[in-house]
């Protein structure tokens, strides 16, 4: 294939309108999600090209009972968040996404992702690794026609005790996979102009 500023700049432009249609979803219809599909999206996360070591390790958690009792953990600590941690320019900012301390999508979606970084001290930029590497889920499974939303309770150290995971792997963000409800809504969120967002120098 001859490669050329036109054909370079189509490919940019193709992906761009793809992943523009990307939205955090947080209505998802109770439907099975071949879990084939979210290891064919792991697999590009598994040969990232950052280098070194992989600082980081992805849990799927399907089973009902699981996500239920993940669900009822996270809900005490939204609501501690919503009743006394959050400040009233947090809450306003949350308030055109209709948040609150309920979290359905935890139990509605077909799978939960859990993303976690290794915090032991040889592993330099563990954190920006495993964020980039969840970066690179979330268009694996856009581009596999499933929804997602990242979703991040606070404190998270729960997720670690109750999935048993070893006390240098610390939870940073949870991705519940499935398809949009039939009813599904998404805010309409405006977002800054490239003007605002880039620097040229």
């Amino acid at each position: 294939m001859i490669v050329n500023d036109e054909t370079q700049l189509a490919a940019i432009e193709s992906y761009f309108q793809f992943m523009k249609k990307r939205r955090n979803v947080r209505q998802y219809a109770r439907e099975n999600v071949d879990i084939n599909l979210l290891h064919q999206a792991m697999r590009a996360v598994a040969i990232d090209p950052f280098g070194g070591e992989q600082p980081y390790r992805f849990a799927i958690v399907s089973n009902n009972e699981q996500k239920q009792k993940i669900r009822e953990l996270a809900e005490i600590e939204e609501v501690k968040l919503y009743q006394e941690r959050i400040s009233d320019e947090w809450r306003e900012a949350l308030a055109p996404l209709g948040t609150n301390e309920s979290k359905p999508h935890l139990t509605d979606a077909a799978h939960l992702v859990v993303a976690f970084y290794d915090t032991n001290e040889r592993n330099n930029f563990a954190l920006e690794r495993a964020s980039m590497a969840v970066g690179i889920l979330m268009g694996a499974l856009h581009h596999a026609g499933l929804c997602t939303l990242t979703y991040t309770p606070s404190p998270m150290a729960f997720l670690r005790d109750y999935l048993e995971r070893p006390k240098n792997e610390m939870p940073f963000i949870v991705l519940p996979v499935g398809y949009p409800a039939a009813d599904c809504e998404v805010p309409n969120i405006t977002k800054k102009p490239l003007s605002e967002v880039l620097v040229k120098f």
